[in-house]
This record gives C-alpha cells, sequence and structure tokens, in this order.
C-alpha cells in the first residue's frame, strides 16, 4: 500500500487493483460515452479559499482532464465540496444526493478539521452505499488504516495522493537563476537568501471592466460593477495555499488518471476490451454487497460521530440549502416545499450573467509554457454554461409582511388552518441553483469581489410565527 511519510510529498500509493479498477473506470466512461466525474469533499484550504474559485486544485483538475476526455468522446466534471471551518460530516450524511449518485472518484482533503478517522470512514461508506457508482476512495492520508480495512472487507477502490513536492524543487541563489526556471516552479525555488522573491503566493483580482464585453454575439458588457470592489481576494490565511500550490496538486492527481489512461488506450489498441474490463454493474454490486455484509465492522465509527449507527449500514438521503450541490436546482429544500411557494423563497440573483472576462491572472504569463492549451492543441473548449439554470423565475426582493400574514393559512392568525403557508424566508448565496462545485460553475457573484466565484454557501429556510405551516413532499420513500 506505501508508507505515508515516504508518499505524502510524492504521488501518494494506490493498490495494484484499484489501480486496475480506476482504468475500468476509465474505460466504461469511453466506450459507453458516460462521464468520467471526481468529487472532492474538504475543508477551506481545499476548497481554494484566498484564490478564485477556479484556481483551486479540483477544478484545476477538470481544466485540463476536461478537453482530453471529450477528445475521446466522454464528458468529465470535478466537483469542489470544499466549506471553510467545515469537516465533511455535512457532507457525507447524504453523500448521494450531495456530491452526485455519479462520481467515480471521491476524494477526502479536511486534515485540519478532522483529526479522528470515524469521519473519512463514514464518508466512505456513504459514498459506496448512497452513490450509484461504488467509487475509488482517494483520500490525503490513511493514518488510522480506514482505507486499509475498507479495502480488505469489501474489495472497493481505495489511494492516497500525494502533493507533487517530491522532496522538493531545485534551490537556486540569485534572481537570474530563478528567471531560468519554468514559471511554475519558481515560487517554490528559492534559497533562503532571495525568499523575498518568492512570497508572490497568490494570483488574482476581483473585477475585470465588463465594457463592451459580449459572447457568442450577446451583449453582456457592463458599465460598472453595482458595489465598490477591492483590489484582490480575501481569505488568504497563511494556511491557505496558493494558485501555484494549488495548480501543483492538481498535477499530482492528474498524472495517475493519465497513467490510468494510457494503460487503458494500450491495451485496447493490441485487443478489443473484456467485459471484465470495462463492465461496472456487477462490480459495483460486489462491493456494495460487502459494505452491507460487514456493516458492522463500520458501526463504531458512526457511534465515534455521535449518529445513528443506520448510516454505516444504510444508504441516506437528503436536501439541503447549503452549497455546494450537485444538481442544487433538484437538491434544495425549496425543491421538495409543497404547496405554492412564495417569491420571498427565491435565491438572489448575481450581479451579471457568465461567462467571464479573460482574466489574465489565471492564465501563466505569455511566453511560458501554458498546459491549457497543450491540451486543447488550438482548439478552445467550450464551457458547459448549458446546464446553468435560470434562478430567477420570481420576482426578487419580495419580503413577507404581517399583513400578508393575517391571510397566510397556518399562521398565528390562522392557526386551525394546516396548509402550506407563505411566509417562509431565505437567504445565502446569489444563484445558488448554478452552485454544484464543477470549474464553470456560476454564482456568489454579489458583494465587494464579484470574480471570486466560491461556492461555499451556508443557508436555510427560516419560518416563525408568521410564515404558516410548511410542508414538504419527501422522495423515495
Amino acid at each position: 500500500y506505501g508508507d505515508h511519510q515516504a508518499t505524502h510529498t510524492a504521488g501518494g500509493w494506490m493498490p495494484d487493483a484499484s489501480f486496475q479498477g480506476l482504468q475500468r473506470r476509465l474505460a466504461h466512461a469511453i466506450l459507453s460515452q458516460d462521464r468520467f466525474v471526481v468529487a472532492m469533499a474538504g475543508h477551506s484550504a481545499a476548497a481554494g479559499h484566498g484564490n478564485h474559485f477556479v484556481q483551486a486544485y479540483t477544478g484545476q483538475l477538470q481544466r485540463l482532464l476536461e478537453p482530453i476526455l471529450a477528445r475521446l468522446g466522454t464528458k468529465m466534471a470535478a466537483r469542489n465540496f470544499g466549506m471553510g471551518g467545515l469537516g465533511t460530516q455535512q457532507v457525507f450524511m447524504a453523500a448521494g444526493d450531495i456530491m452526485g449518485h455519479d462520481i467515480d472518484v471521491l476524494l477526502w482533503d479536511s486534515s485540519m478539521t478532522e483529526k479522528d478517522g470515524a469521519a473519512r470512514g463514514v464518508l466512505a461508506i456513504q459514498a459506496l452505499l448512497a452513490c450509484e457508482r461504488a467509487p475509488l476512495l482517494w483520500f490525503q492520508h490513511d493514518k488510522e488504516q480506514i482505507l486499509h480495512k475498507i479495502h480488505e472487507l469489501t474489495g472497493a477502490d481505495i489511494g492516497v495522493y500525494g502533493t507533487g513536492m517530491v522532496g522538493g524543487f531545485p534551490q537556486v541563489n540569485t534572481e537570474e537563476e530563478l528567471n531560468k526556471l519554468p514559471w511554475a516552479i519558481r515560487h517554490f525555488a528559492c534559497s533562503k537568501d532571495i525568499s523575498h522573491l518568492c512570497n508572490e503566493r497568490y494570483h488574482g483580482k476581483c473585477w475585470v471592466d465588463r465594457q463592451g464585453f459580449s459572447w457568442e454575439g450577446i451583449d453582456l458588457s457592463m458599465e460598472k460593477p453595482p458595489t465598490n470592489q477591492k483590489a484582490e481576494p480575501g481569505g488568504r490565511a497563511g494556511w491557505h495555499p496558493g494558485d501555484r500550490e494549488h495548480q501543483l496538486q492538481a498535477r499530482a492527481l492528474t498524472f495517475p488518471i493519465l497513467q490510468a489512461l494510457h494503460a487503458v488506450l494500450k491495451t485496447w489498441m493490441n485487443a478489443p476490451l473484456k467485459d471484465n474490463q470495462w463492465h461496472m454493474t456487477e462490480y459495483y454490486k460486489t462491493i456494495k454487497a460487502k459494505v452491507v455484509e460487514h456493516a458492522s465492522e463500520w458501526e463504531a465509527w458512526c457511534e465515534a460521530k455521535m449518529i445513528h449507527t443506520k448510516f454505516c449500514k444504510f444508504p441516506a438521503q437528503g436536501r439541503t440549502e447549503n452549497t455546494p450541490r450537485a444538481r442544487p436546482w433538484e437538491t434544495s429544500l425549496r425543491s421538495i416545499v409543497s404547496g405554492n411557494k412564495h417569491p420571498s423563497m427565491t435565491p438572489p440573483l448575481n450581479s451579471y450573467d457568465p461567462p467571464d472576462v479573460y482574466q489574465s491572472s489565471l492564465f501563466p504569463p505569455a511566453g511560458e509554457v501554458n498546459v491549457l492549451a497543450i491540451v486543447e492543441n488550438g482548439v478552445p473548449y467550450a464551457k458547459n454554461l448549458a446546464r446553468i439554470v435560470d434562478s430567477s423565475q420570481d420576482a426578487l426582493g419580495v419580503r413577507f409582511t404581517e399583513e400578508d400574514a393575517k391571510e397566510a393559512p397556518g399562521s398565528k392568525y390562522n392557526p386551525s388552518v394546516i396548509q402550506p403557508g407563505k411566509g417562509w424566508q431565505r437567504g445565502d448565496t446569489a444563484g445558488s441553483d448554478n452552485c454544484d462545485g464543477e470549474h464553470d460553475s456560476f454564482c456568489g457573484r454579489t458583494g465587494d469581489c464579484l470574480l471570486y466565484g466560491h461556492n461555499d454557501g451556508r443557508a436555510g429556510l427560516t419560518i416563525d410565527g408568521f410564515s404558516g405551516w410548511g410542508g414538504f413532499n419527501l422522495p423515495r420513500m
């Protein structure tokens, strides 16, 4: 399996059987023209706070792999479910619904907020049970042998990914030597004598002028932003990696996937793939059956997290107003509210429509190696904006008043009438029904840093004595 200390700064480790499982997933995605999906559950550093959302390593992973797999007829997505100040419990209690039932690979990166192995255990078990696919569990570490145990008892695919530092980069002592190195590694290469030249950890800005901007013939110009903008994003804490550290982590994750893809194509080139090299249904069923068979082995993890042991035995479902979430327009609490929804339940709007104007800080300087340009091979890969839905069907900013409450069924003025009321309020990220964690998601575009773009949002539905009854239609019961 590999040693944590020896592999953490390298590329990580993965059992041979699990690497073959990764190949099998890629082969299935290609041959069935399906999607290949990666999801990451983690804390603020993994979410990419301090950087633009698209600079986080999950998004950079998608930027690299999406155009490559597209040339093989396969759609690729990488979803960033990082949330600042939290672990992963708010995700794993409904892993399939929140992260998506279609994930092939699950990353965990929450070591600062989840010190025990129990949280990783429940996350893994719920993902294996609740997702239609039994994802490869690729975690930041496995110090408590959680992954080992699951792999040995169920055959689930596992791995630990490294940072890609590989013992460090060459250290140089002069600015002249530094400038001869590739731009991507200069940040890591300064000796103590010139450390001041490597202090530019972040690259980003909050606004780029949109005057005269259009996209595919549509006028998307804006004379000026609705609020004054900061010069650069906030959240640049000392423990948050910068964009080039995220870039390096993305490369460390991309390389093993490309190795697996190369192995698949090489095998396929020599002979047609056998059923057991790309069929997945029975493969998933076998893993899931063994997870259920050994349910008693996982109960201690649920008990340690003070949640019911059923979460370690059965797939759970859930809805939330928090973001990000897969298929956000279908997985919100609002989506299951019965009765007519009052306009006050509508998510606030973004300040402008996608896409963003070109921002130079998201790309290498002119003349430097541009990996994205290489993988696109001169053909820009179109954004998948078709899935971005309009979340502004109703009027914006409508507030429920006491006069409304007097007519609302179930409010304190009409307590005997038990049917949905209209006084529910909500407040959260702008465009929250577009917050699915993918690289080109588009939400949170309000406030004083419109280009920040992070999906990390906390929200809920607020009711009180004026609100009336609330009803939910619970699906798949």
